[in-house]
């Protein structure tokens, strides 16, 4: 057991899950950890626990996972914190060791000396308000570090009448976040003696969705943290509680450059794991292997949250031995460990594939003008050129792309979803800060907020939202007037492309206390105006999803698949005019449509809302992708009607764009298209309407049940290429 592994408790056992080979599962018995809660682990392999004994005492003790040693420490009684944050400064059998315990809340920290004796107690210091509270606890270089809720970077150490004394080494973390993001989750993290930044980003108001993961290192010539996109081949483990630890990958067999951890909201049903450099998740559900029942069952979905989730580095001690646990139930086998073999192949096959592609930089560069110019012929070129096949793209398909950011503010990347060729754009320097918020045919709308020059002239809104209308094929970039950003990340639609005369923006989003904030502008007058919907009840916007325009009407998909109308009123002799007490707003059918819907009964599901051939489709995808269903809403009964096939019609779903097209080459229609591509081949996984499995053109015989096997491409969407002129 060299590998960290997923621990989390069930009754009165725990559940082992290996990151190395998520089907290698563990079920044991370690009695410490039924009534205890990890708050604390240790790069020298030992888990700091808390048990609450009654309203005035907890109870804390040292838990080594390997030889199950224990070390009682002394007990907090009438404290006034909440300490659950932990970690030791040095290995417990060192004299001077100290073990370092920080409250949730507020700037306090507790200390103590394990093996000290009865007569030991904590010693707890309050810390000056400017700090906040500790986040995180990590030990680097010898030194203890920690984030504090007021974004700073503070140096814990220890004078010479053991009190310990905290100096601000960075007085501010990382600025820059996706406009996209709802909330985030920051932990410190120690990795090869550097201390980094991590942030967890969630999507719009979900706990439970991953939107993207930045990680930051701190430079220490300018005490400053720096965007990074590699974790030079380690990978890293963070815990619900800001446990976190980092493990050479070589020694731990998981996947290089990888950030494990959970998302959930207070169930942590599952677990992820974010590849830094590729910009891409993957998605493994928590399974409880008891008799009977091989995974949580949808009732346990609002149950009490899972005690003791926490990641566990067994091979963080001398010899990385088996603990004395007394494992059983195990759930591995043969396949599995083929399986993890044929997995670490392919990864092996795709760097090599990455680095036959950047062999394109190469290219004498009056060669790199032609094939930009169209002078040199593509096909030509790559059977002549074996070695550079998938690094030349091929001029645009009659269908649609997917475009990319490896990393944020990273260059453009579009993958071919029937061949897999993948090629690069550079962005423009003007929209490097932009970040894209919807797309419409072959244009791209970037976003960006800027404060404006003088804030004192509208000191109650000093920000303003940019948005640029940018064609990646042309290079074309159209600017929009600015736009109010509204309080909260917002869900944004466009009725046509900014060269049509019929261009019209539309932002949405829920206001601080309640009530649906809406605000639209007409590209040709950019003259911006707001509605507001009184009730926040009538209308709960989903953010999974675009608004889509059909008949002069913008069409919005709420949490409860309810279905709002946005339309606008025509001025005097048909001139159609946008203003302030002029629109329409309803909603046309009732909470909870489509009646007996299969999906509710798989947890939490995606919610697309596509145009197909003049009809309006909803597509509402289970958790893990095991069901998908399509649902057509029929104008004249005010419902939902399922949808068994979709002919020749293809459906492109994502976060900043769905629609459909029909299909120009044979076997692309009756399909849904997803922004993930398969683990192995790194190809777009599509879902058949017509089998009902998931498929890759590259391997279509091999069907995928559910999205498992599949990784999920962050910041990305789907655009219809357009040739320059």
């Amino acid at each position: 057991m060299d590998a960290p592994w997923l621990v989390f408790s069930q009754g009165q056992s725990q559940i082992f899950y290996s990151t190395s080979n998520p089907k290698h599962v563990h079920r044991c018995r370690i009695p410490e950890l039924v009534d205890n809660l990890i708050i604390g682990y240790s790069q020298y392999g030992w888990l700091i626990l808390r048990r609450e004994i009654d309203d005035t005492a907890t109870e804390f003790s040292l838990l080594n996972p390997i030889t199950l040693e224990t070390i009682r420490l002394p007990s907090l009684i009438n404290s006034t914190g909440r300490f659950e944050r932990g970690e030791l400064t040095l290995p417990p059998t060192d004299p001077n060791c100290r073990v370092v315990i920080a409250d949730n809340e507020t700037p306090q920290l507790a200390h103590c000396k394990p093996g000290g004796g009865a007569d030991d107690t904590w010693t707890v210091q309050t810390f000056s308000e400017e700090f906040g509270a500790f986040c995180g606890l990590v030990l680097c270089r010898g030194s203890l570090y920690a984030v504090t809720g007021n974004s700073q970077l503070v140096e814990i150490t220890m004078d010479a009448n053991n009190t310990l004394v905290g100096k601000i080494l960075v007085d501010q973390g990382p600025l820059s976040l996706p406009y996209t993001v709802g909330s985030q989750n920051w932990n410190l993290v120690e990795s090869s003696g550097e201390l980094l930044w991590v942030i967890v980003c969630y999507r719009k108001f979900s706990d439970k969705e991953l939107e993207f993961v930045l990680v930051y290192e701190l430079d220490k010539s300018s005490m400053s943290w720096v965007q990074v996109n590699t974790l030079n081949g380690r990978a890293i483990f963070i815990s619900p509680n800001r446990c976190s630890f980092s493990c050479p990958c070589a020694t731990s067999g998981t996947k290089p450059n990888c950030i494990y951890f959970f998302l959930g909201g207070d169930n942590f049903r599952k677990f992820f794991a974010f590849d830094v450099e590729r910009g891409q998740s993957s998605q493994f559900p928590l399974l409880a292997h008891s008799e009977g029942q091989t995974e949580l069952t949808d009732d346990d979905e609002d149950d009490e949250p899972i005690p003791h989730v926490a990641f566990l580095s067994y091979g963080a001690t001398a010899h990385q031995t088996t603990p004395q646990c007394g494992l059983f139930d195990e759930t591995t086998s043969e396949k599995d460990v083929e399986e993890a073999e044929a997995e670490a192949q392919c990864e092996t096959q795709m760097v090599e594939e990455e680095k036959q592609r950047a062999l394109i930089l190469k290219l004498p560069s009056d060669i790199l003008a032609n094939i930009a110019k169209g002078l040199v012929d593509y096909r030509n070129f790559r059977n002549c050129c074996r070695t550079l096949n998938s690094a030349i793209p091929l001029s645009p398909p009659p269908y649609p792309w997917l475009f990319y950011f490896k990393h944020y503010k990273g260059n453009l990347n579009f993958l071919d979803l029937m061949h897999g060729h993948t090629h690069e754009k550079q962005f423009p320097e003007s929209l490097s800060d932009a970040e894209v918020v919807f797309s419409k045919e072959c244009w791209l709308g970037m976003g960006m907020t800027k404060r404006i020059p003088n804030p004192d002239l509208d000191s109650d809104i000093p920000l303003r939202l940019h948005i640029t209308f940018y064609n990646p094929f042309t290079k074309e970039a159209l600017s929009v007037a600015e736009m109010i950003p509204l309080p909260f990340p917002s869900i944004f639609g466009v009725s046509a492309p900014p060269t049509s005369p019929d261009c019209c923006i539309i932002e949405l989003c829920e206001g601080f206390e309640k009530g649906v904030i809406l605000s639209f502008m007409r590209l040709d007058d950019q003259q911006l105006h707001f509605f507001l919907e009184a009730d926040e009840q009538d209308f709960q916007p989903s953010y999974h999803n675009t608004p889509i325009s059909v008949d002069d009407k913008f069409y919005f998909l709420d949490r409860e698949r309810r279905l709002g109308v946005f339309s606008s009123g025509h001025g005097d002799e048909g001139e159609f005019k946008w203003t302030w007490d002029v629109y329409d707003w309803q909603l046309m059918n009732n909470a909870g449509e489509p009646i007996e819907d299969p999906c509710d009964v798989h947890g939490f599901e995606l919610e697309y809302l596509v145009e197909c051939g003049g009809e309006i489709l909803a597509i509402l995808v289970s958790d893990f992708g095991k069901l998908v269903q399509v649902y057509r809403f029929n104008q004249e009964h005010k419902g939902w009607l399922k949808v068994e096939n979709l002919g020749s019609h293809a459906l492109f779903v994502s976060r900043t764009a769905c629609f459909s097209t029909v299909e120009k080459i044979t076997g692309m229609g009756n399909k849904i298209y997803f922004p993930k591509v398969s683990a192995k081949q790194q190809n777009v996984v599509f879902y058949s309407l017509d089998t009902q499995g998931y498929h890759t053109f590259h391997d279509f015989e091999e069907a995928m049940e559910d999205f498992q096997s599949s990784c999920e491409i962050h910041l990305s969407g789907w655009i219809e290429p357009a040739l320059a002129p």
